[in-house]
């Protein structure tokens, strides 16, 4: 995993910038098994959410700073399946707003069942559709 000084100046651009809240580690910087090759999984809560073009633009800005691909996600938009690995697999690095963290980490998994739901009811109906020739 990263030393979280190699990260600070991240972190304090992504604060003076776009306001960030919290921040987590994920993927394979994460679990300890990033190649020289591995990109920086960052996922983060903001005090509001930033354009598209801002969060591209800080993606880019911050792979400069670490020398490195950063794929940052706002996990205020993030698909619960993210947000859950982000929950599950993740490193917190960053908590400047614990109650932000706590509403995420309260909300998620009813999103995810919910999502879940609806996927499986979803492949129900393609499996019908496919088993009736009708696809």
């Amino acid at each position: 995993m990263l030393d979280s000084a190699i990260l600070d100046p991240a972190i304090l651009w992504l604060e003076e910038r776009v306001g960030l809240e919290t921040l987590w580690l994920f993927g394979s910087e994460a679990r300890g098994t990033a190649t020289s090759d591995s990109d920086i999984d960052l996922a983060a809560l903001f005090r509001s959410p930033p354009s598209p073009s801002e969060l591209l633009d800080a993606r880019v800005e911050v792979g400069a700073l670490l020398g490195r691909t950063v794929d940052l996600v706002d996990l205020d938009r993030a698909s619960p399946i993210l947000v859950m690995q982000v929950l599950r697999h993740g490193t917190l690095l960053v908590d400047r707003h614990p109650s932000r963290r706590v509403g995420l980490v309260a909300a998620a998994p009813g999103k995810y069942e919910d999502l879940m739901i609806v996927r499986r009811e979803g492949e129900r109906l393609l499996l019908e559709r496919v088993r009736g020739g009708r696809a």
